[in-house]
């Protein structure tokens, strides 16, 4: 989180410059500011910067997913994030978290509730950023991760690794999420091995997905892009859970 903060500010000092690193307490709060003096956000953008998937610096550059990943850690921390910034004059990012306390018995529960079940995941996906990005945020909570750019490099590491399960991207130019669930889906058979959940990455959920395509890929969930990195580790846990109650 503070990584992807200081990278921020680095990347607002293009002829470079200083940036700024205070951490103090607050009351019942630990406070973390990154300062820098570089271009600053315009007024129009400001209430964007924590949106997924959004960049001021184009998409080859960054896949615009840098702040949003660190606003759902923080989040997810009981914290908060919140921006200051003057176009052409600079920016402060303002991370308040709690102070860690020790579970007390009633809670105990509750925390059990929330914790990470840790995976071996695959995310397949033509974009580097977008890889990048999801392997970080999905590292960062536990989970261990295998990438690939392609779905047959993507076939090749389910083959050759364990895999809890993949989440894949729908429309890559090789050959597309339909036709990796069903390759997937073929393997597994032939090879008298356990099928594991396979997720779709996709932008056309909204628009409608065929039942028997599902069917046919053996598609487990559909997570809808702009991936909500909030939601994303709820959205694994609940199909994995799915998956092992039906015995997939």
């Amino acid at each position: 989180m503070a990584l992807n903060l200081v990278k921020n500010a680095a990347e607002a000092l293009p002829q470079g410059g200083h940036i700024q690193i205070n951490t103090f307490v607050e009351r019942d709060r630990v406070i973390l500011k990154v300062h820098d003096r570089g271009v600053g956000i315009s007024k129009a953008d400001l209430s964007k910067v924590f949106e997924p998937f959004w960049s001021t610096k184009g998409f080859d550059i960054g896949a615009g997913m840098g702040l949003a990943v660190s606003h759902g850690i923080i989040s997810r921390h009981g914290g908060e994030i919140s921006v200051e910034s003057v176009e052409g004059q600079g920016s402060t990012f303002t991370v308040k978290l709690p102070h860690a306390q020790g579970p007390s018995a009633e809670s105990a529960p509750a925390s059990e509730a929330r914790q990470i079940v840790p995976l071996s995941i695959l995310i397949i996906d033509d974009t580097p950023e977008v890889l990048e990005v999801l392997q970080g945020f999905l590292t960062m909570i536990g989970h261990r991760v295998f990438t690939a750019g392609s779905g047959a490099e993507g076939l090749r590491i389910f083959a050759e690794h364990h895999i809890d399960l993949t989440l894949c991207d729908l429309i890559m130019p090789d050959m597309n999420g339909w036709e990796v669930g069903k390759i997937k889906k073929r393997n597994c058979r032939d090879k008298g091995i356990l099928r594991t959940p396979f997720v779709l990455l996709t932008g056309w959920s909204g628009q409608g997905i065929p039942q028997e395509n599902l069917v046919a890929s053996a598609v487990d969930g559909v997570i809808e892009k702009p991936v909500d990195v909030n939601g994303l580790a709820e959205s694994i846990n609940r199909v994995a859970a799915s998956a092992k109650n039906q015995g997939i």
